[in-house]
């Protein structure tokens, strides 16, 4: 995230006249507040969090599906085990089947 010091308000400021913050953020999706001359908050539209959030969701599910691509026949294994009864030397019942699904 880049900061433009053009959207760099005191906390003073914001406490004084939020609403020109709000505007602020609303022309430029961002404002970061600063206490003391230093950075401390930052105010963003809600907007961009929602993208945010479905980038990391996104990419969280894409990782998953790596992981469960390069870890495929440890997990084909370990659905025969507990399709047979194996698994933990306890008979389970021959109605529930579990699947492994190709990713």
């Amino acid at each position: 995230m880049t900061i433009n010091t053009e959207n760099m308000v005191s906390i003073t400021e914001t406490n004084q006249n939020f609403s020109r913050v709000a505007r602020l953020v609303d022309r430029t999706g961002a404002a970061v507040v600063l206490k003391n001359n230093v950075p401390r908050y930052i105010i963003l539209d809600f907007a961009q969090i929602k993208n945010e959030e479905f980038a990391s969701t996104n990419e969280a599910l894409i990782s998953a599906r790596k992981l469960l691509k390069k870890h495929l026949p440890a997990f084909q294994e370990i659905e025969k085990k507990i399709n047979h009864g194996v698994h933990e030397g306890k008979k389970k019942s021959p109605t529930r089947k579990y699947r492994v699904h190709k990713v």
